[in-house]
């Protein structure tokens, strides 16, 4: 056995979604996947593609893209490590958004074909993957219920989420671990990017954020942001 499939079954071995599979098996799968590292802003997939393989991040973040018939791109979900994406998980022909590395990442693929096989043995991934795709779709339709709202309630909506995902607490607030350009923050809330660095300036003057060197914000008030996120 490669050091390479004993290296894959490991990192699975991290997600939550294998984490009862016996050693034999995991190696098994691990033969047919493949790892591959990606830079920020690289493309995993494009909207449209055919889904052949089904996705999982080992290390890093990856934003899901879905862009309108006018070419406006729009984060719908970020996806952690050890979380499977990608329309072929749920056995969609095409893909329906666009993947791209949030930030340097690595991502373990695995053929469609083998993923089918590999739920047969294990009915139970199968009970995992449905709770996780299911709190990530009610997460979504959270975010969409907010469309047409006020900017402020959707960036604050999108501060909390991606703070609950990448945040770490410190002496004065939560800080956001992934650099966010302000040109993703218009993408994740569904606006411009002038509107964007407006409602971050904005909720700078008023003390609930602070923006640190490298693209870090710093949620300082989530008890108000939280306010203006569940404001009509």
């Amino acid at each position: 056995m490669t050091n390479v499939i004993i290296s894959i079954a490991e990192r699975l071995r991290g997600s939550p979604l294998f984490q009862d599979v016996e050693d034999r098996d995991l190696r098994s799968v691990a033969g047919q996947c493949t790892l591959t590292a990606y830079d920020r802003e690289s493309e995993i997939f494009q909207q449209g593609d055919p889904c052949t393989h089904v996705f999982i991040v080992d290390r890093g973040q990856v934003k899901i893209v879905f862009q309108d018939e006018d070419g406006r791109e729009v984060i719908i979900e970020l996806i952690d490590a050890g979380q499977a994406f990608g329309g072929g998980v749920l056995h969609f022909p095409a893909q329906p958004a666009t993947a791209r590395a949030m930030e340097p990442s690595t991502v373990i693929s695995l053929p469609r074909e083998h993923y089918n096989d590999f739920l047969r043995i294990h009915p139970g991934i199968t009970l995992r993957l449905l709770k996780m795709l299911g709190q990530r779709h009610y997460t979504m339709l959270q975010g969409q219920a907010l469309v047409g709202t006020r900017v402020e309630r959707r960036m604050a909506f999108v501060l909390l989420k991606i703070a609950g995902k990448c945040g770490e607490p410190i002496d004065d607030g939560t800080r956001i671990t992934l650099a966010l350009s302000r040109q993703d923050l218009a993408n994740f809330s569904g606006t411009t990017l002038e509107t964007a660095i407006r409602t971050i300036s904005r909720f700078t003057h008023e003390r609930l954020v602070r923006t640190e060197p490298g693209g870090h914000l710093v949620l300082l008030n989530e008890k108000r942001l939280r306010e203006l996120a569940q404001s009509g």
